[in-house]
C-alpha cells in the first residue's frame, strides 16, 4: 500500500536519481509493473495485489476523521485478498538481527508488549543483556536478538566508540577504536572464548564475562584519538 503525491521537496534533490524517475514513487511503480492514473487504485501484483492512493500522509495526522479514511482504505485493500485486520496496541518489526518496538497510549487496549528470549538492551548506556522485556504504555525498545547470531564467533552487539578494526589470534582480541573524551565508553562484543581481562592502551579496563551469552562488557574512560583494546 502506497501512500503519497511526490509532494515531498526531497524528491528534488537530483543526485539521488538518474533523471528516468521524478520521485522514488515512480520507480517503484515501474518496479512493480503498474501505473496508476486515479487518486485511489488496487491493481493485481504478480501473486498479490497493490494499492496506491495519491495524496499527502499528512492529512491524515489532522483529524481523527481522516484517520478513520486511510484505515478504511486499508481495510478495503486487504478485503481483496480476504485478510481481516488485527487492530493492536503496538507497533513491532523485526529487521536481520533487531526487533524494534513501541507501545502506543490512547489506543484500543493498555495491554503491555513482552518479549522474552536473549536479547542486548541497545537503549540502555551498558547495552545490558536481558532474558524479558516488557513494554507498557509510552515504552519503545531495540532488542538484538542473540539466538539469531549463534553462529557468530566475534562480533560487535553494541558501543558507544567507533571500531575500525576487530580481529582475534585465539587467545586475544584486538580492537582498534575511536571515542569522544572525556566520557566514559562501554563496548559488547560476542567473543569466542571466556575472557579475563581487558586493557585500553596498556592500562587496565573494567570487563564483565557472561557466560551463557558468550559476551563481554568492557568499559574504560575514553580519550581523544585511535586507541588500542586488547582483549584476554
Amino acid at each position: 500500500i502506497y501512500v503519497g503525491n511526490g509532494e515531498d521537496p526531497y524528491n528534488n534533490i537530483t543526485s539521488w536519481w538518474t533523471g528516468k524517475y521524478k520521485n522514488p514513487a515512480e520507480h517503484l511503480f515501474d518496479m512493480l509493473g503498474i501505473s496508476p492514473e486515479n487518486e485511489k487504485e488496487i491493481f493485481t501484483c504478480g501473486k498479490g495485489i497493490a494499492a496506491v492512493w495519491n495524496i499527502n500522509p499528512c492529512v491524515f495526522s489532522y483529524s481523527k476523521e481522516n484517520a478513520d479514511l486511510l484505515r478504511e482504505f486499508v481495510c478495503e485493500v486487504l478485503k481483496e485478498k480476504d485478510i481481516v485486520p488485527q487492530y493492536k496496541n503496538y507497533l513491532s518489526i523485526e529487521r536481520g538481527n533487531y526487533i524494534i518496538a513501541a507501545v502506543m497510549d490512547e489506543s484500543v487496549n493498555d495491554e503491555p508488549l513482552i518479549f522474552e528470549g536473549n536479547f542486548v538492551d541497545m537503549f540502555t548506556p551498558d547495552f545490558a543483556l536481558t532474558n524479558k522485556k516488557v513494554l507498557r504504555e509510552n515504552d519503545k525498545c531495540m532488542l538484538l536478538d542473540l539466538d539469531k547470531i549463534q553462529n557468530e564467533n566475534l562480533c560487535v552487539l553494541g558501543t558507544s566508540v567507533r571500531v575500525f578494526d576487530l580481529s582475534e589470534n585465539g587467545k586475544e582480541i584486538t580492537v582498534r577504536l575511536r571515542g569522544a573524551s572525556p566520557l566514559k565508553a562501554n563496548i559488547r562484543l560476542k567473543v569466542p572464548f571466556a575472557v579475563r581481562e581487558a586493557f585500553i592502551d596498556g592500562e587496565k579496563a573494567d570487563c564483565v564475562y557472561d557466560e551463557k551469552t558468550q559476551t563481554v562488557l568492557v568499559s574504560f574512560l575514553n580519550k581523544t584519538g585511535e586507541r588500542e583494546l586488547i582483549i584476554k
